[in-house]
């Protein structure tokens, strides 16, 4: 249900370079760190996002992005490096993006406009440099998927022995460098920031008596047909199971048929996919979302920004 061509993003919840540990909720401006990173990511669509860390980082993000539509990946391990959580955000998304950028959640500040510069780059790797010093995020293309997956080394190194490979990309935005360790720096770039990524926000819903579709019920439709459990689904998404289920069967009395196939039985609860007709209600509400926010962006540009 992911269209193939799509850019997937990874954001990697973990310690700075010295070991301490980063708080995602920490707030620059009004809204928190791993917020501003998913709202930037979001303003050059960016799709799907996933969050990646260890279990138990990640349990009050998701409900700090309950309504941001982004993918959580947890890692039962302790103590992951930069690139065990890469190489799980690379696994998930391997077979429905065609490139994936990468940041850690420790560098929040880099500009739209740089991003939009990285995404448009064909090399197979490539980077934002600064004053000729290379930041993030970063692009990886599917052609080193797998080499990344199979290295022995830590991304760091990884990534340097892609350097004839890779590609420096010159931009105007200190933020690709600068971390949460350099706080007073940050601040400094706050408002050039937040004027980047003013946009409108909408919540599509579709109603009969009562809303009973939504993005977060399109995302929980997604995660069920790539997964193929709704207990797998809830798990990458701030939802409880039993809250699944009443979303499916308030779907299904809305619509009068049955979007999610049920199979009892087994640890996970039984597999789950989409029936054709809830594949096809999916794939329409996702071109009518799609029209809808592209209608809105450029009304906005038009009356707010003037472009």
């Amino acid at each position: 249900m992911v269209n193939r061509h799509n850019t997937g993003g990874i954001i990697v919840v973990t310690d700075n370079k010295k070991g301490k540990s980063i708080d995602p909720l920490k707030e620059i401006g009004t809204i928190s760190v791993i917020k501003r990173m998913v709202l930037t990511y979001q303003q050059v669509n960016i799709s799907p996002i996933t969050i990646v860390g260890e279990k138990d980082t990640l349990y009050d993000l998701e409900r700090e992005l309950a309504d941001y539509n982004v993918i959580f990946l947890k890692s039962d391990e302790k103590e992951n490096s930069m690139i065990d959580l890469v190489k799980i955000g690379i696994n998930f998304l391997k077979d429905k993006c065609e490139k994936v950028i990468y940041s850690p959640v420790v560098i929040p500040m880099f500009k739209m406009a740089t991003l939009q510069k990285i995404v448009q780059s064909e090399s197979i790797i490539a980077s934002p440099s600064y004053r000729k010093k290379a930041g993030h995020p970063v692009l990886l293309s599917n052609k080193i998927y797998e080499y990344i997956l199979d290295s022995e080394y830590g991304m760091k190194d990884t990534i340097r022995s892609l350097m004839d490979e890779r590609e420096f990309i010159e931009v105007k935005d200190e933020g690709i460098i600068r971390s949460l360790d350099d706080m007073d720096k940050l601040t400094i770039l706050l408002d050039d920031h937040n004027e980047q990524i003013v946009h409108p926000f909408l919540r599509i819903n579709i109603e009969k008596e009562e809303m009973f579709f939504n993005s977060r019920a399109k995302l929980l439709l997604i995660l069920i047909d790539e997964i193929g459990t709704v207990k797998g689904a809830c798990e990458h998404m701030a939802l409880s199971y039993r809250k699944a289920w009443s979303i499916i069967e308030d779907i299904e009395k809305a619509l009068g048929f049955t979007v999610v196939n049920r199979r009892h039985g087994g640890k996970d609860g039984g597999r789950s996919s989409l029936t054709e007709e809830g594949k096809e209600f999916l794939i329409k509400y996702s071109k009518f979302e799609k029209e809808v926010k592209l209608f809105s962006e450029k009304k906005f540009n038009e009356i707010f920004l003037m472009k």
